[in-house]
């Protein structure tokens, strides 16, 4: 839970992580999709998404754009303790590995993703994708691109700027 930065140790600020997982309640994507953040800290989260019959693939399994989504969502989480304030990140790349069908409208998947790497503009993030026996169905790897989205005159349009202070300086 703790980063370094410098010679300062940061900690995320547990109210700040608690509004913003709350915030994330009402993405019109996490909605539709039936995720929810489950868990988040300086360098892991948690996701889970309660599946859909509609998220069929036509085949009886869940289509596996669904499953990439979840992925996509998890890892930005895993990365968001390393973002500065005025920092957000996009997908460069994801890789998936496909284990295990799941079945929509009848699973409960859960994706956990760790930080692996942060660099200057690139943050390198691993997932995995249980079912809710503790199946892996899903592994993957993200690229993430880092940057000032809002540094500058763009301060007043991040979304997050009515949060309490993202980090607790130790």
């Amino acid at each position: 839970n703790i980063l370094r930065k410098g010679l300062v140790m940061r900690v995320l600020n547990p109210e700040h992580c608690r509004l913003l997982m709350e915030m994330s309640e009402g993405i019109a994507s996490y909605q539709m999709l039936g995720m929810h953040v489950v868990q988040m800290d300086m360098d892991s989260a948690t996701v889970e998404m309660h599946t859909k019959s509609e998220m069929d693939n036509g085949s009886g399994i869940m289509h596996g754009g669904m499953v990439a989504s979840l992925l996509d969502t998890v890892v930005w989480w895993a990365a968001y303790g390393s973002f500065e304030v005025e920092e957000d990140a996009v997908t460069l790349s994801l890789n998936i590995d496909y284990v295990k069908p799941v079945i929509p409208g009848q699973d409960i998947v859960i994706a956990k993703a760790r930080l692996v790497r942060r660099g200057r503009t690139i943050a390198i993030v691993d997932t995995d994708c249980y079912n809710e026996k503790g199946q892996l169905v899903a592994r993957g790897s993200a690229k993430l691109f880092v940057t000032a989205r809002y540094g500058g005159e763009n301060a007043s349009k991040n979304p997050r700027a009515s949060l309490p202070p993202k980090f607790l300086e130790k």
